[in-house]
């Protein structure tokens, strides 16, 4: 795999994107297979696919963080510090989203989770060295969150019909995914892809005694669409999805990957859109503008695109 340091930082925002869009389908996927096998299946079996797909990334030769093997953790803390960022970013979140799209929308499950960009500002404020709040940070989070709520600001009123467990469970889920992503980048020393694998590895495991006593270990009759579901949320959003996650983590900070929590409500807009033939107004698309302007503010001054301009570095610098 491509070291941290190997890839020119204008490839940050391109990953985060695409990192966005497949974690926009696995919102659709969960809608699709949790009707018919609960949250309990439904998360072992996504974190378990999810293992193996990069189980085997690891032992065909990932790259640690000089471009040559794997580094695995050395310690027990560190050992500690990787089931810890398991459970608190991947199964439990994982448990949370299912549970939670048992009553409301993907769409809706999405433009909750925009509250954890909010969270990681924070957090990593106050339990890191190098997240520091700055007026660019702030203005790039308030943009995205002002832009965010008016994408699905239709949505928002469907709280009143809806058992209030489930939308608090969705922002319960940000509020892991931040945690768990600020505890990952206390882990220098061990690889984004043994990261990614240990912690699905680890959440499979955790999941295994919730399984026995939710359903046993028997497999229920699955219809091939929902295999297909299930497959996707395994290989694609959970292995893909969380080595490119740490990757980014390890690169650019929590507080940068945080801003997908915005992102997600906008490509689920487009695979509507492509998928659905869903309607587009003029007015999404000036949200989804604005969006895209609010994560360029996250980057720090000397990063692309700001380089491009004198006068655009030296503006972005006075926020910091």
């Amino acid at each position: 795999m491509v070291s941290t340091t190997s890839l020119s930082r204008v490839w940050d925002i391109p990953i985060l994107l695409l990192l966005s869009l497949i974690w926009a389908s696995a919102f659709t996927m969960i809608k699709i297979a949790v009707p018919e096998v609960g949250p309990v299946f439904l998360v072992f079996t996504r974190c378990a696919i999810g293992a193996m797909v990069m189980t085997v990334v690891v032992v065909m030769g990932g790259g640690g963080h000089d471009g040559g093997a794997s580094s695995w953790p050395r310690t027990l803390r560190q050992w500690a510090g990787l089931i810890i960022v398991g459970l608190t970013s991947t199964a439990l979140p994982f448990y949370l989203i299912s549970y939670a799209e048992q009553e409301i929308t993907s769409g809706m499950t999405a433009i909750l989770m925009t509250t954890g960009p909010l969270v990681v500002v924070v957090l990593g404020h106050v339990f890191t060295d190098d997240e520091k709040i700055n007026r660019g940070k702030i203005i790039g989070v308030a943009i995205g969150f002002i832009a965010a709520v008016y994408l699905l600001r239709e949505g928002i009123g469907g709280f009143n019909s809806t058992k209030i467990l489930s939308p608090l469970a969705a922002i319960a889920a940000a509020v892991c995914y931040a945690v768990g992503g600020l505890a990952a980048k206390k882990l220098v020393m061990v690889s984004a892809e043994v990261i990614a694998m240990m912690v699905l590895l680890s959440s499979a495991v955790v999941m295994l005694p919730f399984l026995y006593f939710h359903q046993g270990f028997a497999i229920p009759e699955i219809s091939a669409d929902i295999w297909f579901a299930l497959l996707w949320l395994g290989v694609m959003p959970s292995g893909l999805a969380f080595y490119m996650r740490y990757y980014l983590i390890k690169r650019s900070g929590y507080m940068f990957v945080s801003y997908v929590g915005y992102l997600i409500p906008l490509f689920a807009i487009l695979i509507g859109l492509i998928v659905l033939g869903e309607m587009v107004t003029l007015g999404t698309l000036l949200a989804m503008a604005v969006i895209i302007i609010g994560l360029f503010f996250t980057r720090s001054a000397d990063d692309i695109p700001w380089a491009w301009s004198l006068k655009l570095t030296l503006f972005r610098r006075r926020l910091n």
